[in-house]
Formats: C-alpha cells, structure tokens, sequence
C-alpha cells in the first residue's frame, strides 16, 4: 500500500514536488504530477526515516498553493 507519494488532483495546470531528507539535500524532485516519490534517492532504497515535502500547484483559475508538510518512510 502507498507505494508511491503523488499528486492528486482536477484542474491543476502546473505542479512542482520537491521531497528533503532532514539535513535539507532534495531527494526528489518532479514536475510531472503523475511521476511520484517512490522513496528511492540515486537508484538506492531509502531506510526508515523522516522526510519534508514541498508541492506547489497551479490551477486553471489561476490560482496558485503551496502545500507543506512531514513525510515518514516506513519499510
């Protein structure tokens, strides 16, 4: 189950997911919301941790969010 950390959405125009480990290096980064993070960094599986994810989304309305939060990989 959630194998994949992705977005999800209707009228989303623009989206940008950045995910950080905790000495802040990006471990991820896509533009494409339906590329996700499938918790690998550099082709290598990552352990057990905490994680920090960043998504910003535009929409058709011209609207724009950000969405900020904490991210726990768990294996």
């Amino acid at each position: 189950n959630n194998d994949v950390f992705n977005v999800y959405g209707k009228c989303i125009t623009a989206v940008t997911m950045k995910i950080y480990n905790r000495w802040g290096e990006v471990v991820f980064e896509s533009i494409d919301e339906s590329f996700g993070w499938d918790g690998t960094y550099k082709g290598e599986v990552m352990n057990t941790a905490s994680f920090v994810y960043v998504i910003d989304i535009s929409f058709v309305d011209e609207r724009f969010e950000q969405f900020k939060g904490n991210l726990s990989l768990v294996r």
